[in-house]
């Protein structure tokens, strides 16, 4: 398979998984290919609200303030069927 298919349907996965949460601006953001295992290393990033809890907005009792975090999720896309193999949490880390 092209590329461009493996990527779609790892966003597709992606959206679909997380379709009842208020996934946004879901992007790509790198792509791999193993040889050995024939499987494509896909890492999709998106934004995800969370509440945080102890945070309130003013004197609202009971509300919670939002924090919109990045995550990153690796999807390993068979390439000879196009079957979702995992998806898996691909950490980030600061260069120093």
């Amino acid at each position: 398979m092209e590329v461009r298919e493996a990527v779609k349907i790892a966003r597709d996965y992606v959206t679909h998984v997380y379709g009842d949460e208020d996934i946004r601006e879901v992007g790509l953001d790198e792509v791999s290919f193993n040889h050995s295992e024939d499987v494509w290393e896909i890492t999709i990033g998106f934004h995800r609200l969370r509440k945080l809890p102890g945070k309130a907005f003013g004197n609202l009792a009971g509300s919670h303030a939002l924090a919109k975090e990045r995550e990153y999720k690796t999807i390993r896309v068979d390439d000879n069927n196009g079957e979702v193999k995992s998806m898996a949490i691909r950490t980030v880390t600061a260069e120093s």
